[in-house]
């Protein structure tokens, strides 16, 4: 891998760099800078081959892609006409959707031969940054090693990162791309030493989230790519499943967290801490919307269901609380505190074809391994355990990743 794109030319560098701002530096503030807005320059100096749509492998995608797209934005409207409200409004969400489908169509070639370089490029500004951070500020704070708030240093610097579960969201499938997707011996010094020092820092501000994402995924994609794993990677995963599970066994808070919250979600737990009763809470939003509005409120529109079963309606429909803030503050309250919850709220049993496309993706052969190592893991975090909506930790231009490569097969 050329990892400063040496021998590739100034838009193929730009459009690169673009792309792993987009994916990686959603929570990284400066100046109000937002770098998901970085997918229109990606359109802009790929607009030169638009012609590849009309190739048959590209069309299959954009044809496919599109038929999509008219069906969130029919379900869009029709929600909006079925409560009866102004349908003369420009969702700019989903122009952003489409826009981040063509910006993938008319870049994926160069999203998988770059895969590595587009991930590696955030571990170099991260681990960069962060200790110039720490050089100018100091760290004046009390140090933990936990699970808790207070573990780690995100809840106190909010630099890159404004908790340690987001850290987490985008560390599970940087390791396990690194150590399972890759040959790790085989790598250059220089990314080795760098991967390493992201992976102390991911540890040393590890929470639930990095913990249960790590043996999660790692057993998904064992079952579904069991072909793949030779002695090495078998070695390495099952080192960072015993790394993880050693750390929720010692961490007694972390532990609880857990398993108090797996409690809740059977109906055998009250208490939670907040984190835990905003992902129980956020679960009990979709438990409602699929008995009284099965087919969901409509692309984004999570919030409308939040404020109509716990906010306006919140008696009627009795929401339990495991918190005695979960209601006071009402985080979450837009995006659900994972995808999972947010995508069955807003599109109901539609969802499901997802899921089941998410099952036959993990299965097929029809993206590589190495592609897979990263892809899984970032999807599978971010539905089932820590979420931070569509646009935000390359949720969304990682599943339209997965379509493309699967739509751009003439057997699809």
């Amino acid at each position: 891998m050329k990892l400063f794109l040496t021998n590739e030319n100034l838009f193929q560098k730009i459009k690169i760099i673009s792309l792993s701002c987009v994916i990686f530096f959603w929570d990284f503030k400066i100046w109000k800078f937002d770098a998901r807005l970085l997918i229109i320059l990606l359109v802009i100096f790929t607009l030169s081959k638009y012609k590849i749509l009309l190739f048959k492998n590209y069309k299959n995608i954009f044809i496919y892609g599109s038929s999509i797209f008219v069906f969130i934005i029919i379900h869009f409207y029709t929600n909006l006409f079925i409560e009866k409200k102004n349908i003369i409004v420009f969702p700019k969400d989903i122009f952003y959707l489409y826009i981040t489908f063509i910006a993938v169509i008319l870049n994926l070639d160069l999203i998988r031969r770059y895969l590595k370089s587009i991930i590696f490029i955030f571990i170099f500004c991260f681990i960069i940054s962060t200790t110039i951070y720490f050089i100018i500020n100091g760290y004046k704070n009390s140090f933990l090693i936990s699970c808790s708030y207070h573990g780690g240093w995100y809840s106190y610097t909010r630099f890159f990162f404004s908790e340690n579960s987001h850290l987490a969201m985008m560390s599970v499938p940087i390791i396990i791309f690194y150590l399972i997707g890759n040959n790790f011996v085989n790598l250059s010094k220089f990314e080795k030493i760098f991967f390493v020092i992201f992976f102390l820092i991911a540890l040393i501000n590890y929470t639930a989230t990095f913990l249960v994402g790590l043996i999660l995924s790692l057993t998904v994609i064992y079952i579904s790519n069991y072909k793949y794993f030779k002695k090495e990677k078998k070695v390495l995963a099952t080192l960072l499943f015993l790394l993880s599970l050693f750390f929720i066994i010692t961490d007694e808070e972390c532990s609880e967290k857990i398993f108090k919250t797996k409690a809740t979600v059977f109906g055998t737990e009250k208490n939670l801490s907040l984190s835990g009763a905003v992902f129980v809470n956020s679960l009990n939003i979709a438990n409602k919307t699929i008995k009284d509005r099965p087919l969901g409120w409509g692309f984004n529109r999570y919030e409308f269901a939040y404020k109509k079963y716990a906010i306006i309606e919140k008696e009627k429909y009795n929401l339990p609380s495991y918190h005695h803030k979960q209601f006071e503050w009402n985080l979450n309250s837009k995006d659900a505190s994972n995808n999972l919850a947010k995508l069955l709220t807003e599109f109901g049993i539609f969802s499901f074809f997802l899921f089941i496309y998410f099952i036959y993706f993990s299965f097929s052969d029809r993206s590589t391994f190495q592609e897979k190592s990263f892809l899984i893991p970032l999807v599978l975090t971010q539905l089932l355990l820590r979420g931070a909506g569509y646009f935000n930790g390359g949720f969304l231009i990682c599943i339209l990743i997965m379509l493309s490569i699967s739509f751009s097969r003439n057997d699809v």
